[in-house]
């Protein structure tokens, strides 16, 4: 990374810096890598950095592994069982709300 901080110190000589952009964008490298490249740079230029949030509303399978036994707790009339498992799923960072129907929707806290 010291040819990028050679660069933005030689009086921002932005086309070298912007290579970088090209390493990020390259999907041959790991997503993680990437990540941590983004995160550099943008610190590097002074701009605050977060890592995205997943947009993803699918949750880990060991989320949805509860969500499975919750719904047979239910089926099996064992409320508290299942108020349980409602708790370990907010535990891991879930909602599990319940829709008319016996459906339901699980999103990120």
């Amino acid at each position: 990374m010291s040819d990028f901080d050679e660069a933005l110190a030689d009086d921002m000589n932005m086309p070298r810096p912007w290579g970088l952009w090209t390493a990020i964008k390259d999907s041959s490298l790991p997503p993680s890598d990437r990540l941590a490249l983004a995160a550099y740079a943008t610190t590097s230029w002074g701009w605050p950095w977060s890592a995205p949030r997943s947009r993803s509303p699918r949750s880990p399978s060991e989320v949805e592994a509860l969500i499975a036994r919750r719904i047979a707790a239910r089926q099996a009339k064992d409320f508290a069982a299942a108020d349980a498992i409602r708790g370990e799923i907010a535990a891991k960072g879930f909602v599990l709300e319940d829709l008319p129907g016996g459906k339901w929707k699980v999103s990120r806290k």
